[in-house]
């Protein structure tokens, strides 16, 4: 009796740590994520105010989203143009947290693995494609969250 008693303990334990760990995978990713000319050089012409974001979001059904948001120039005006992706579902491998869109790899939050220069804060990166659209964004973290 005293072994049941242990392996249900254990069992129990053991899928307590495994909510835990994804809570904290998705604590890492969700907030919103920025953009600037050293890590984007196609915005080299933007305004400031006018710069790629991500926004990484859980739904009230405990689904994460991403919404990126982007201004194009058109008929002289900027226009914003924003996208949703979801459900996002999240991974970890030796890059980081990787973020999946339809069963295909849509980005990944971490440090490139070339990347052996000094201490550098993890980035989002987002490249994904479909027959009729192609994502592109990279960013960093919003510390004012």
């Amino acid at each position: 009796m005293k072994k049941l008693a242990f392996i249900i303990l254990f069992i129990g334990i053991s899928s307590c740590e495994k909510n835990q760990i994804s809570v904290s995978i998705e604590s890492k990713v969700v907030g919103t994520f920025n953009t600037n000319i050293l890590l984007d050089l196609s915005c080299a012409l933007l305004p400031p105010d006018k710069m790629p974001s991500a926004l990484i979001k859980k739904n009230m059904l405990n689904e994460l989203s991403i919404t990126i948001s982007k201004y194009v120039y058109i008929q002289n005006e900027y226009t914003k143009v924003v996208k949703e992706y979801k459900p996002i579902i999240l991974t970890e491998d030796k890059r980081g947290v990787v973020l999946n869109y339809k069963d295909k790899e849509f980005g990944y939050f971490g440090i490139p693995l070339s990347y052996t220069g000094p201490k550098m804060n993890p980035l989002l990166w987002i490249k994904y494609e479909e027959e009729k659209e192609a994502v592109w964004f990279v960013g960093e973290k919003n510390k004012k969250q």
